[in-house]
């Protein structure tokens, strides 16, 4: 359960309000370990949220990338 609150402690938020949101790869930390940022909508804002995130892929390789 505490692992589990620590996993979900960024999204739990979101589903509570229910608006979307998206979470994408944009690095990793000092140890190695993957990072991403969320971006939260409006709610029914998917649309948005997926254009955005595709902007964003398509401008960077993260999601093309694995940790060493």
């Amino acid at each position: 359960p505490e692992m589990l609150l620590r996993l979900t402690g960024f999204t739990r938020p979101m589903n509570y309000l229910g608006v979307p949101s998206l979470s994408m790869p944009c690095g990793f930390s000092g140890s190695g370990l993957p990072v991403a940022f969320q971006l939260v909508g409006r709610p029914f804002a998917e649309a948005t949220l997926y254009t955005l995130g595709g902007a964003y892929q398509h401008q960077t390789d993260w999601h093309t990338r694995s940790p060493e």
